[in-house]
C-alpha cells in the first residue's frame, strides 16, 4: 500500500494508524497522545494536505469528546485549512466543533458567526441532510449559552424535523440527545438564576420530547453507545418533567449498558442524574450514597464538565438534611468555582483568539499548533 506519507516514516504512520483505532474505539485520551507521538515522529510538513486534514479532523474529535478546547479548536481549523471546497460534510462538522469551542470559551460573536457559517453552508442547495439537523443543534447550543433559551429551543425543533426528515436513526437519536441534553442544561441555568417557573415550563416540554425519543429505543440500527446516551437523556428529561419513577426505570435500563460499554463519562452523568432523582423524591440517604463519590477531589477532576450542576445538587441535598456547615462549605465552593471557571473561560478565549489570529499561517503551511 502506498503510504500517505511524502517520506515514509513509519513510527509516525503506525501512530496514526493506532490513533484511528483509539478514536474508533472512543479512547479519546489515547487518541490524543497517539497524534502526539506522530507529530513528534515527523513533520507535519512531510505529510500530504489530506493526512494533515485526517489528524486535524481526528484531534478535533477526541479534543471536543474530552472539552479540551484549544486542542479541539486548533484540530479543527487545521482540517479547515485542508478540507477542499467540495468536502462539504467533512467542513460542517469541523465548523461546528469549532462554534462549540468558541462558545465554551465565551467568545459568544465568534461562536455565533461560525455556528451560522455552518447551517448555511449545509442548507446550501443540494442540501446536506445527514448533518443539518446537527448543524441545527450547535447554532441552538450557542443561542442557549447567550441565554436565548426559546430561539435555542425553536432551533432544536427544526433540528428534529429536519433528522425526521432524513429517516437516518442516527441523525434522530443526536437530534433528540442534543436538544434533551440542552434542556438540562437550561434548567439547571434557570434554577440557578431563581427562575423556577421558567425552568418548571421548560421540564413539561422536555418531558414530552422525552416521550417522543423513547420510541426510537428499539430501532436496530442504533449503537449500543448512543442507545446507552439516549436512555439517561430520556430519564433526565422525565425527571424535569415530574416522572421521576419513570425518569428511575429508564436510569435502570441505561446502567446495564453504559456498563457494559465502559462509558466513564456516562458512568458519572447517570450516578449524578440518579442522585437528583433520589433528591427529589426525598430519598436523601439514596441521594447522598450516590453523590458523595462524585464530589470527591479526583471525581471532580475527572469530570468537569458535571462540576457546576454537582456542586448545586450537594448544596441542596445538604440543606435538606439540615446540615448547615456542609451547605456553607458548598456554597463557598461554587462561588470559588464560579470565579475559577470566569478565570479559565479568559484563559481559553485568549488562546483561541491566537489561534484564530493564525488561521492565515495555517492556510500557507507555517504552523506548528499540534505540539
Amino acid at each position: 500500500m502506498k503510504s500517505l506519507l511524502k517520506t515514509q516514516p513509519s513510527a509516525c504512520e503506525q501512530c496514526l494508524e493506532r490513533a484511528r483505532q483509539a478514536l474508533g474505539e472512543q479512547r479519546m485520551r489515547d487518541t490524543l497522545a497517539l497524534l502526539d507521538a506522530a507529530c513528534a515522529s515527523c513533520q507535519l510538513e512531510a505529510l500530504t494536505p489530506a493526512l494533515r486534514c485526517e489528524i486535524g479532523q481526528m484531534q478535533a474529535r477526541a479534543g471536543w469528546a474530552l472539552y479540551d478546547l484549544r486542542r479541539a479548536y486548533a484540530g479543527a481549523s487545521l482540517a479547515l485549512s485542508e478540507l477542499q471546497a467540495e468536502a462539504r460534510l467533512e467542513r460542517v462538522e469541523m465548523l461546528d466543533i469549532a462554534s462549540l469551542c468558541l462558545s465554551g470559551a465565551g467568545l459568544m460573536d465568534e461562536a455565533l458567526a461560525v455556528a451560522r457559517e455552518a447551517v448555511e453552508l449545509a442548507t446550501r442547495p443540494p442540501q446536506l441532510h445527514p448533518v443539518l439537523p446537527r448543524a441545527l443543534g450547535a447554532l441552538a447550543h450557542v443561542y442557549a449559552q447567550l441565554g436565548q433559551y426559546d430561539e435555542a429551543e425553536m432551533l432544536h425543533m427544526q433540528a428534529l424535523s429536519r433528522a425526521r426528515e432524513s429517516q437516518e436513526p442516527h441523525a434522530m437519536t443526536r437530534a433528540y440527545t442534543n436538544a434533551l441534553l440542552a434542556g438540562a442544561l437550561a434548567i439547571d441555568e434557570l434554577r440557578r438564576r431563581g427562575e423556577d417557573l421558567q425552568a418548571d415550563a421548560m421540564g413539561q416540554r422536555q418531558l414530552r420530547l422525552a416521550f417522543q425519543a423513547r420510541s426510537l429505543m428499539e430501532a436496530p440500527e442504533m449503537h449500543l453507545r448512543q442507545r446507552a446516551s439516549l436512555l439517561l437523556n430520556i430519564g433526565i428529561g422525565m425527571m424535569h418533567g415530574g416522572r421521576l419513577a419513570e425518569a428511575q426505570a429508564m436510569f435502570e435500563q441505561g446502567q446495564a449498558l453504559i456498563h457494559e460499554q465502559e462509558l466513564p463519562h456516562a458512568w458519572a452523568s447517570l450516578q449524578h442524574a440518579q442522585g437528583e432523582c433520589a433528591l427529589l423524591s426525598g430519598e436523601l440517604d439514596r441521594a447522598r450514597a450516590l453523590l458523595e463519590p462524585l464530589l470527591l477531589p479526583a471525581a471532580l477532576q475527572a469530570y468537569p464538565f458535571m462540576r457546576a450542576p454537582l456542586l448545586r445538587n450537594a448544596l441542596r441535598l445538604y440543606e435538606a438534611c439540615g446540615d448547615a456547615p456542609r451547605a456553607a462549605q458548598f456554597t463557598l465552593r461554587l462561588r470559588e468555582l464560579e470565579e475559577d471557571q470566569a478565570r479559565q473561560r479568559q484563559q481559553v478565549g485568549d488562546t483561541l483568539r491566537a489561534l484564530r489570529r493564525q488561521t492565515p499561517q495555517w492556510l500557507s503551511g507555517q504552523h506548528d499548533l499540534l505540539r
